[in-house]
């Protein structure tokens, strides 16, 4: 094991890892999204709880600053996510758009 993380998020059942390699989102089993700095701290620097049911997906957008969240219920949320280059400055996390659609056709990969 090279680095544990500490959280108090229940079974994680998503990861996805920033293109820069530091920055994590981790989605849970109760429908929490966390935001991790890998550089700065092993606890997350932000816990969203939006969904209220299982995450399913966690993704990062390859080339916008943009991240998604998809739950077992349907429900997809867009977040902008501007990330600084100074390690100093928190990132700016904020949720744009939520989506809706069929549960069993959404977010399957």
């Amino acid at each position: 094991m090279i680095r544990k993380f500490v959280s108090n998020l229940n079974t994680i059942t998503h990861i996805s890892i920033h293109k820069n390699g530091e920055n994590l989102l981790a989605g849970t089993k109760d429908g929490n999204v966390a935001w991790f700095q890998l550089e700065l701290s092993d606890k997350p620097f932000k816990t969203m709880d939006y969904h209220g049911d299982k995450i399913r997906n966690v993704e990062y957008h390859i080339s916008y600053p943009l991240f998604l969240s998809c739950s077992r219920n349907g429900k997809l949320l867009v977040y902008h996510a501007t990330l600084n280059d100074d390690t100093l400055r928190d990132p700016v996390i904020v949720p744009l758009k939520s989506l809706r659609a069929d549960a069993d056709n959404i977010c399957k990969k």
